[in-house]
């Protein structure tokens, strides 16, 4: 029987792990910043719209925001990376999900945040796609159904840490730390996933 390689082994064997290994840190921080709102998403949209009788149809319309721009973006976006790339795409994508994730820190109303979390909901269409197709585009066949597995499970953890993190940031320093904080996370990521990949462009055979 052969014996299984490690998930160091199938790393080590990769081309450019680097590139893998950044890959699976942007899942995780595309997850762990669209999930941090999720626990305090009521107490913002009632601060905000403080004499609501229609508090849960509100926190619902602000839920579901991001899933209906990604449906109607999906399309569309994924025609653009197939045109000019995924890793501009990428770059990009994340700029714009801060560009609309830090100005919810000094929204006045609900309606505000429900068009900012639209345009959060556009980015993320563009994210999720764009990192899978630079996996497959960087993993051999051999390595491809485990290295994809990781990224499902870097996504996993972002789904789980985003709301426990989230709710200790708004709960020790207020609801507009929390948007500052994951925005800044986000902008360093783009730096750092551009720094990646304009590496990997100079050194296409290393």
């Amino acid at each position: 029987v052969k014996k299984m390689a490690s998930a160091k082994e199938i790393i080590q064997s990769l081309r450019h792990p680097e590139l893998i290994l950044s890959l699976f840190l942007t899942t995780f921080l595309i997850q762990f910043a669209a999930q941090s709102i999720s626990p305090i998403l009521s107490l913002y949209v009632r601060e905000l719209s403080p004499g609501t009788e229609r508090l849960a149809l509100l926190s619902g319309i602000v839920a579901s925001a991001p899933g209906i721009a990604a449906l109607i973006a999906a399309q569309r976006l994924g025609r653009l990376s197939d045109k000019i790339g995924a890793e501009r795409v990428l770059f990009f994508a994340l700029l714009v999900f801060a560009a609309f994730l830090i100005p919810q820190a000094f929204v006045t109303d609900t309606s505000q945040l429900i068009v900012l979390r639209m345009g959060i909901g556009f980015a993320t269409a563009a994210l999720l796609p764009s990192v899978q197709t630079l996996l497959r585009k960087n993993t051999p066949a051999n390595a491809s159904g485990r290295i994809f597995g990781y990224n499902q499970s870097a996504q996993f953890m972002g789904n789980f840490l985003g709301p426990l993190a989230g709710g200790q940031i708004a709960g020790h320093f207020g609801f507009e730390a929390l948007f500052l904080f994951t925005g800044l996370i986000v902008i360093t990521n783009a730096v750092l996933e551009r720094t990646q990949t304009a590496v990997l462009k100079k050194n296409p055979n290393n």
